[in-house]
């Protein structure tokens, strides 16, 4: 209700890198690399922003993943680098394509701002290996505005 009365100009999204490094980085991970559900995901957030008078919907990709840092048990790294790569830039090419046709919306790449050649984080934007610091933050909020 909040939302709808101060009229955000935008919703800004921020797509999971803890699906990227369990889910999408498995070695079988064909059954989790299905658009239809990263569809359904796009689907319902237009449909929020729709219903809280969003003017502007901002997806931001996966913060690139690394083995910069130790795996946490609870969040178990699946796949080598290589594959989690491949998984976040699977997942971001969907989500970009799926929103390049539709107005208002768009996809903020992570890769793009902290990323190295080979699509995994720069250890220059982090400090543990998973979130970025204030260097990184601060690209990213410069990309958002």
């Amino acid at each position: 209700l909040l939302a709808k009365i101060r009229r955000f100009n935008k919703l800004i999204i921020v797509l999971g890198e803890i699906n990227c490094i369990v889910y999408l980085g498995r070695p079988n991970n064909a059954e989790y690399r299905q658009e239809s559900w990263v569809s359904d995901f796009i689907d319902m957030t237009s449909l929020l922003a729709e219903q809280i008078r969003f003017k502007n919907l901002v997806f931001l990709s996966p913060v690139p993943p690394s083995d910069i840092c130790e795996a946490h048990p609870e969040f178990p790294r699946h796949g080598t680098l290589t594959s989690r790569i491949e998984g976040t830039k699977w997942f971001t090419e969907t989500v970009t394509s799926l929103v390049s046709t539709r107005t208002n919306e768009k996809v903020i790449d992570l890769h793009q701002l902290v990323g190295q050649e080979n699509g995994s984080l720069n250890p220059k934007f982090t400090v543990d290996g998973v979130h970025v610091n204030g260097q990184g933050s601060s690209l990213i909020q410069a990309a958002i505005h």
